[in-house]
């Protein structure tokens, strides 16, 4: 028989990591959750405009989850799209022609549709579409505002499945962004978004932290799981709300009070000493309008060093060059925050549930990336074996003399070791600065011979002053 506690309980479940299940206890008045769906409060010019789902809507989804149970309630006809057997022509076609009022899906699938909308196409009916799951970024924006009716609002939400939807964007064709970071809006009604620091201290505006969610209906902890329970979820009998969520995602508050979400705490990158946000780089790389699909994270390339990749799917063939894609990045970013490897895809590996599988991106080929410098081989006997020590410890194929050190990948740390090798090498004592100032084989090949011309007439004054003492 269930004890009392545990008939005042039920168990969900969750998606986990996206490939294996995961339990959560919840209270049993956490239907009340689901009241979030009802109350989309669209921010315009000079009013504020209440959205309603009702029994004159068409949703298309592609998951079930709450808002599939919250819209059928309300009397929407709820129409489930498969995104393993159903094609993006199809989805265009349902969208044009089946009176669709609403559609919510993830960001990544949102941006195939895009692509596959022609220009001047007409979906006069729809007047939601609700994005959620992953990273919204500006160009999202743009994309939403180009090919959508002025009638049709862009419902960004943040939410996780343990706690559902807390927070939401709502965006029309008035809407500009005038931030690298896009907004996540403003917390649901019934529940209370905090950012914190390490010592669980509320955080200055601006400044980023650890989000943390509470609310009375949330979940008490995972099923048989109680130790990743006790990290993730607190309890407060005698407080403000019942329970409090540490998200594991990091975000700061404006001074309006909305929440600007920078993305997984556990995706913050350490690379040479440097602090990397990854979801920055995409940002960065999406901002030039040349990819349709970005995804940048840290890879280990086999020595223990690791190293930033950016997986990319370009708007057009050809892709942009690694010469440009430096050129655009370094005039934002800071040299260590751009990526070693650009590994150009047809399409990012996703899971079952749309969201992009990061463990299935393929490893970086170690070969010369396209550049706009020529290849042009090495030549002279000094230019062979720098352009064989520069292969070595890039860990690429090939390397003309003229391509420049940073667009093959290189970092500080590396040309330290390119520069003891080089010394070694040929014998020569050459400044550290002169090395790190050859950005190509041929320049290094040049200062080696500037170095060892130096030194032999520097020998030949000095035996020359012995023998005239002799």
């Amino acid at each position: 028989a269930l004890d009392k506690a545990a008939s005042q309980r039920s168990t969900l479940a969750c998606d986990g990591d996206g490939r294996r299940e995961q339990g959560f206890i919840t209270p049993r008045h956490t239907h009340q959750a689901l009241s979030y769906f009802e109350p989309l409060v669209v921010l315009t010019t000079g009013s504020t405009i209440l959205y309603h789902i009702g029994p004159d809507d068409r949703f298309v989804i592609f998951l079930l989850g709450s808002e599939f149970f919250a819209s059928l309630a309300a009397g929407a006809a709820m129409i489930l799209f498969d995104l393993h057997r159903q094609s993006m022509s199809e989805l265009r076609y349902l969208l044009a022609t089946a009176h669709i009022t609403a559609i919510r899906t993830m960001p990544t699938v949102f941006r195939h549709l895009m692509d596959a909308l022609p220009e001047g196409v007409s979906l006069p009916d729809l007047r939601l579409v609700n994005l959620t799951g992953e990273p919204t970024f500006p160009k999202d924006i743009e994309l939403f505002q180009h090919f959508f009716d002025p009638n049709t609002t862009l419902s960004i939400m943040l939410g996780c499945q343990e706690i559902l939807n807390y927070n939401y964007y709502l965006v029309d064709h008035q809407t500009q962004i005038a931030s690298e970071h896009l907004s996540s809006g403003f917390t649901v009604p019934g529940i209370s978004v905090d950012v914190l620091d390490e010592r669980s201290v509320a955080c200055p505006l601006g400044q980023p932290g650890e989000i943390v969610v509470s609310a009375d209906h949330f979940a008490s902890g995972y099923w048989r799981n109680p130790e990743l329970s006790a990290q993730k979820f607190q309890v407060h009998p005698h407080g403000p709300y019942r329970v409090s969520y540490r998200t594991g995602d990091l975000g700061y508050k404006l001074a309006d009070g909305s929440l600007v979400h920078l993305g997984r705490r556990d995706s913050r990158l350490k690379i040479r000493g440097y602090t990397i946000e990854p979801i920055e780089v995409e940002q960065a790389l999406l901002a030039t309008g040349q990819w349709k699909e970005v995804v940048v994270a840290g890879w280990d390339d086999g020595s223990g060093e690791m190293r930033l990749v950016a997986w990319l799917v370009p708007v057009k063939q050809p892709e942009p060059s690694v010469t440009l894609i430096h050129r655009q990045l370094g005039e934002v970013l800071p040299t260590h925050m751009i990526p070693a490897f650009f590994e150009i895809v047809d399409a990012l590996p996703q899971l079952p549930n749309g969201k992009i599988d990061r463990r299935s991106l393929p490893d970086p080929h170690r070969i010369r990336p396209w550049l706009d410098t020529l290849y042009t081989l090495p030549t002279t006997p000094f230019e062979h074996t720098i352009a064989a020590i520069w292969a070595d410890i890039l860990g690429l194929g090939a390397i003309g003399v003229h391509d420049p050190f940073l667009e093959l990948g290189g970092n500080s740390l590396q040309a330290m070791r390119i520069a003891a090798r080089v010394q070694d090498e040929f014998g020569v004592e050459i400044p550290l600065a002169e090395l790190f100032a050859a950005s190509t084989v041929a320049e290094m090949a040049l200062a080696v011979t500037a170095a060892l011309a130096s030194e032999a007439d520097v020998n030949s004054f000095e035996q020359n002053e012995t023998g005239a003492m002799q």
